[in-house]
């Protein structure tokens, strides 16, 4: 069989997630034996899914809402916009509660954006990621409030610099001009550390980095990373060389591997050949972008 025939042969979200990636169709999913899974545990008294709204992890609002995105869930499905309503309500309400944790502010911008929210809610979520600034060294770190460090966290460095596309992605407009000049630095934070070393020691940051993770939390990982890149056309940067190559290098018979799991609570366990498909459309994406002859030839591969 071939990839791509072995790919098309899945869940209704996984072959959205396959059209997004070769044809460029951003077909958002009314309905599938995963979303429907997960919509399953939505509990319409309290609005909230797992009882919760940050956490338990991962079964929480917040995080169950963050996996509905990532696969490809209609933003008009109305359980999805109830979900958002309960995070703005308890999380970036003037009266009630503002969340200050910079990584945190940054993810609900992605969840609000893909829920295409209220533009002068997302700009004030905006304004915060603005006004709390980046570090000397080009990212950023949390909240200040509770983490007065000078040093960014990778971690929180891209789930802002992911708010800030998504931002432009789904068509918001105010703010652009006032965060255009900051992705830069903070891309280059990343690539310094060539997406995954650290600095002093030319050693992994911590344990997993090179590792793929799915569904995706708010750990970052070399996959997210260049997926990242790739998803906003970053030309090629040759401190992206040995992250690319631990990719390409984890590709077997034409698949990536399930990968590591985060401990923690789960509405239901994914299908391994579920999320091996799933990486494997992650890792072509990548390669789309970095490594054309490899996506062509995998592309075409017969797999057992």
């Amino acid at each position: 069989m071939k990839l791509l025939d072995y790919l098309k042969d899945s869940d209704k979200s996984i072959q959205s997630l396959l059209l997004k990636t070769i044809d460029k169709k951003n077909i958002k999913v009314k309905s599938s034996q995963i979303i429907d899974s997960y919509l399953s545990h939505f509990d319409p008294i309290t609005n909230k899914f797992g009882d919760g709204i940050y956490s338990p992890k991962w079964i929480s609002t917040f995080y169950t809402l963050r996996d509905l995105t990532q696969f490809n869930i209609d933003y008009h499905n109305p359980i999805f916009q109830k979900g958002i309503d309960t995070l703005i309500h308890h999380m970036w309400n003037k009266d009630h509660f503002i969340e200050d944790d910079i990584c945190v502010v940054a993810m609900l911008v992605s969840l609000c954006t893909y829920a295409r929210r209220d533009t002068t809610i997302i700009d004030s979520m905006i304004d915060y990621l603005i006004q709390t600034h980046q570090k000397e060294d080009g990212g950023w770190n949390c909240a200040c409030t509770r983490h007065d460090t000078h040093k960014s966290s990778i971690n929180t460095t891209l789930s802002v610099l992911e708010a800030f596309r998504d931002y432009e992605v789904y068509g918001y407009t105010n703010k652009l001009n006032e965060f255009k000049s900051l992705i830069q630095s903070g891309i280059d934070y990343l690539l310094r550390k060539k997406l995954y070393l650290r600095e002093t020691t030319q050693t992994p940051i911590f344990k997993y980095i090179t590792d793929i993770h799915f569904p995706v939390h708010w750990q970052y990982d070399i996959y997210r990373a260049l997926e990242y890149l790739a998803s906003i056309k970053y030309t090629y940067d040759p401190r992206m060389e040995q992250a690319l190559n631990i990719v390409k290098q984890s590709f077997k018979n034409g698949l990536l591997p399930r990968g590591k799991t985060f401990s923690g609570k789960t509405h239901f366990k994914l299908k391994t050949s579920d999320v091996i498909k799933i990486n494997t459309i992650r890792g072509l994406s990548i390669l789309k972008e970095y490594d054309s002859r490899m996506y062509e030839e995998l592309m075409h591969k017969n797999i057992d």
